[in-house]
């Protein structure tokens, strides 16, 4: 991903949401020299950023990050998915666990139901 484009695209929906870099840092919890270096272009988001970022928006992680994938907010699947990753391991999601979700996103419906139910499965244990 080219930093220019994530910059490109974190100014873009924040016009569209009509927030400031320290609505950002409010919301997310990032360090506004942080945030300021993501919307100059000096730096691009990865990991717990580049989520807490896409959520903060109600964008895609992927669209955020420069890919072709619809701009539209995570569903509550995904959401649920990001959360349990998080929680698991109290790790920052890995670009693997990353490319899981966005997998999620593109699968038929069958396949999705499947996930939906070890969602339940395990937020039950």
């Amino acid at each position: 991903m080219k930093k220019e484009v994530f910059a490109e695209r974190l100014q873009e929906s924040m016009r569209a949401k009509r927030m400031k870099q320290i609505d950002l840092v409010n919301k997310t919890g990032i360090r506004k020299g942080t945030i300021s270096n993501y919307v100059n272009g000096k730096y691009a988001a990865t990991g717990r950023n580049l989520v807490s970022l896409a959520r903060a928006l109600d964008v895609t992680a992927e669209w955020l990050m420069g890919g072709n994938d619809e701009r539209s907010a995570l569903s509550d699947e995904e959401k649920r998915l990001f959360d349990i990753l998080q929680k698991t391991e109290e790790i920052e999601v890995s670009a693997e666990e990353q490319q899981i979700i966005f997998a999620y996103r593109k699968a038929d419906p069958s396949i999705r139901s499947a996930v939906k139910k070890l969602l339940d499965i395990w937020e039950e244990q």
